[in-house]
């Protein structure tokens, strides 16, 4: 038996990045190179990247910057859908985006911890609100 299997070889990682490609809605640019592809579809590729072993904790930093609003709203379904089954760290100047989809926030000024609290506690802290110029 040969030591490493090409992927392409292999049923079960083909099957695999068959259901990623579908997940991130890349299916029908599966033969596309990266550099022929728009900014929020390589963000979605980084996704379909990122989720594809399996992991039990995934990093975002900043997500949704440079991307459409027809992009922002399917990579925000993607990461609450993935929220919804792994560990989510993600950090995010976009407040609106980072409070709906957290059931905690810790924020951050200059380095320094602020304030930790969800969603809702957030949205009321004075110093939260100066900072990052948020209207309930």
């Amino acid at each position: 038996m040969e030591p490493f299997l090409s992927w392409q070889s292999n049923k079960v990682r083909k099957d695999r990045i068959e259901e990623i490609y579908e997940m991130v809605q890349l299916g029908e640019l599966r033969n596309t190179q990266v550099l022929n592809m728009s900014h929020g579809q390589q963000r979605q590729l980084e996704l379909g990247m990122a989720i594809i072993s399996n992991p039990k904790v995934i990093l975002f930093d900043e997500p949704m910057a440079g991307l459409s609003p027809t992009e922002r709203v399917f990579i925000g379904e993607l990461i609450r859908r993935l929220a919804s089954e792994k560990i989510i760290l993600v950090i995010e100047h976009d407040m609106d985006f980072a409070l709906s989809i957290t059931d905690r926030i810790a924020v951050l000024d200059h380095g320094k911890l602020i304030r930790v609290g969800t969603p809702a506690e957030i949205q009321k802290d004075p110093e939260v609100q100066k900072i990052y110029k948020l209207h309930d």
